[in-house]
């Protein structure tokens, strides 16, 4: 009898055996967050509603049809001079603007005349809207009250090198990192793969450069182009300066080859540059990053099946690598905050101010020209554009270890 017990346990030990060597593989798989579709499809709704209530907003403030151009100081102290106002309140002007749809000099907040500080500057105004005038004069970040001119990039965003390195910084770190950090003999997921790859990596990047050259010479030049040959040339008549340009004697030598510079209509480039050079790409590309973190090649999390069909995780490799993924989690949301702050401050800026509420909508439809193809690459469940972008596929691959 206990002969056959004993070969009755050996017999179920090499059943136990034979199963073992049959069982398949553990699977492993990457836990890294991936973005969700969706995710990315309300962040794009959240995104856009904050945009247009920035837009609206400035055209709020604004007062219908106000546009701002910057004159020579002097100029505008001798045109005061010989107008019915008193100028020795004025005294010195630093910087001064000028409304270009005011019919006369003497119309509210027609000219502003900007001092050194934002508690003497003047205005040619029989309202109290100091608050208005100051943020033109002397523009800072709400809340915080810092100056726009002291902040990084902020006084530049419209100066070719930053138009053109500012919204490439996150697709160029993370280029820089795939050169130097070598990848990983076994990746994980087929989506990491891909995320990984460096060929995926430049594939984008020359897609944002034909991007910015389409915003530059499409947008821009030939926007402006059409508008000055066929918008000026035929819809737009003497009548629509019939009352003269007062502030003539106050522009400056390159505004003086346009008669009555400024008062026709001017679709708004700054908008475009905003939203369609800088945010577009640079929103987009945060995104594609933290939908597969290149930072995290080595944090994965291994989940192994057993022969009970149990689930079994173990954390991959700590150390030094929480280090590597809190600074790259630092660096890349600092950026995102930081070009949102000083790009929609610019935004409520050239509303508010530069444009009329016209000339702003009609920018936005022309950047919608950039933004809409790029949220439909970032939002679509065509398998074929995810991989030329370098999203992972709405479903993850798992590979055999």
């Amino acid at each position: 009898m206990n002969r056959r017990r004993r070969q009755d346990g050996n017999d179920t030990m090499e059943e136990e055996s034979d199963h073992l060597l049959d069982s398949p593989a553990p699977l492993v798989r990457s836990t890294t967050a991936v973005m969700d579709i969706r995710f990315i499809r309300r962040f794009y709704c959240l995104h856009s509603s904050v945009i247009i209530f920035i837009l609206i907003l400035g055209m709020i403030h604004n007062g219908g049809n106000r546009k701002y151009i910057p004159v020579k100081p002097k100029g505008l102290i001798n045109l005061l001079s010989e107008s019915s106002i008193d100028i020795a309140k004025f005294g010195a002007c630093d910087k001064a603007f000028v409304n270009v749809h005011s019919l006369t000099i003497d119309e509210d907040l027609a000219a502003i005349c900007c001092t050194g500080t934002d508690k003497s500057n003047k205005r040619i105004s029989t309202i109290d809207d100091g608050w208005y005038q100051s943020h033109l004069c002397h523009p800072r970040l709400p809340v915080v009250g810092a100056p726009i001119q002291q902040l990084p990039f902020a006084g530049r965003l419209s100066r070719i090198l930053e138009a053109w390195l500012v919204p490439l910084l996150p697709i160029l770190f993370h280029l820089i990192y795939q050169l130097v950090v070598p990848e990983r003999k076994k990746v994980k997921t087929e989506v990491h793969s891909s995320q990984r790859s460096v060929r995926t990596t430049l594939r984008r990047l020359l897609f944002y450069i034909l991007l910015l050259n389409l915003r530059g010479f499409v947008l821009y030049l030939g926007a402006n182009a059409f508008e000055e040959h066929v918008v000026h040339q035929y819809w737009m008549t003497a009548g629509d300066i019939e009352n003269g340009c007062w502030y003539k004697e106050t522009l400056k030598a390159h505004q003086k080859s346009e008669d009555c510079y400024g008062r026709l209509f001017d679709f708004s480039d700054h908008v475009v540059l905003f939203l369609a050079n800088y945010l577009a790409i640079f929103v987009a590309e945060v995104l594609i990053i933290y939908s597969q973190p290149f930072w995290d090649d080595a944090a994965t999390t291994t989940t192994t099946t057993t022969t009970t069909g149990k689930l079994q995780t173990k954390q991959g490799e700590p150390g030094c690598l929480f280090t590597i993924c809190a600074m790259f989690n630092t660096i890349f949301v600092f950026l995102f905050a930081y070009l949102h702050v000083i790009v929609c401050h610019a935004l409520y800026q050239t509303t508010a101010y530069f444009h009329t509420a016209a000339e702003v909508f009609v920018g936005y439809v022309v950047s919608l020209i950039i933004q809409l193809p790029v949220i439909y690459f970032m939002c679509t469940e065509r398998q074929e554009l995810k991989a030329f972008v370098g999203l992972p596929s709405s479903k993850e691959h798992l590979s055999i270890e």
